[in-house]
């Protein structure tokens, strides 16, 4: 099975992690590991766990 990172066209686990968080920074502008809402960052880990 191919891992969901590859799938997506990422070198590698971390570039697909770091793309993601990037992307969330955008939707939500302020830190978004400081200010974030517990459930965005569930979100976000669950993502990454999947990745």
């Amino acid at each position: 099975m191919i891992p969901n990172w590859q799938r997506n066209g990422f070198k590698n686990k971390e570039e697909a992690i770091k793309k993601i968080t990037a992307d969330i920074s955008k939707m939500y502008p302020m830190d978004p590991w400081a200010l974030m809402d517990g459930n965005l960052r569930t979100r976000i880990k669950k993502f990454q766990k999947k990745i």
